[in-house]
């Protein structure tokens, strides 16, 4: 259950990452004036999608495995 919530969560970031990135591009100097946010840059945000395209299919990969493991052995799993 925790492995499908998960999921859940990462394809919400995956499916709203255009919203994502365009409010960092409205907003980006909006909170400090005309300083910009250390440690926001699109380099970041891409890197943060990458690891978000990465880890759906991972996931969705060992989400699979335990429901056949579980109806094979028809046990808990941990």
């Amino acid at each position: 259950l925790h492995m499908e919530g998960l999921m859940d969560e990462l394809n919400s970031v995956n499916s709203s990452f255009k919203m994502i990135k365009k409010y960092f591009d409205k907003n980006r100097y909006h909170f400090l004036g005309d300083h910009k946010i250390e440690g926001e840059n699109d380099k970041i945000i891409k890197e943060i999608k990458d690891i978000v395209d990465f880890a759906i299919p991972q996931i969705d990969a060992r989400i699979k495995t335990g429901y056949i493991i579980l109806k094979k052995n028809q046990q808990i799993l941990f």
